[in-house]
């Protein structure tokens, strides 16, 4: 999308600093449900000592997973589109997003996604 006026350069910088930082938010809110499906009350361990997470939570898990792959792509896109107001709205939103979110961070191993 050409941003040509700078209210409307503002509006997208503030519309895509709004969706990283989302985004850094539904990285946190899996997280939590991951956390939450590894207590041993809901997990389920087979003979080799792997466990098993129950059916409905791992599709809610994968369904988030598909919408933060979404918004990752999406994000890649503007930031792809060399405008540097859009590139700054993503940086600012996913570093605050972070700061907020990830101080709580429930598992450390997820760091491509």
């Amino acid at each position: 999308a050409v941003v040509s006026t700078q209210s409307r350069s503002r509006y997208f910088f503030l519309f895509w600093m709004i969706f990283a930082f989302c985004y850094q938010g539904l990285k946190f809110f899996r997280q939590y449900i991951n956390s939450v499906c590894v207590c041993s009350s809901y997990r389920n361990i087979n003979n080799q000592g792997a466990s098993k997470i129950p059916l409905r939570p791992h599709l809610y898990q994968t369904g988030l997973q598909a919408v933060q792959t979404t918004m990752s792509y999406l994000q890649m896109l503007v930031v792809m589109t060399f405008n540097v107001w859009l590139c700054l709205g993503v940086l600012v939103g996913d570093v605050i997003g972070y700061l907020v979110f990830q101080r709580y961070s429930f598992d450390n191993s997820d760091h491509c996604n």
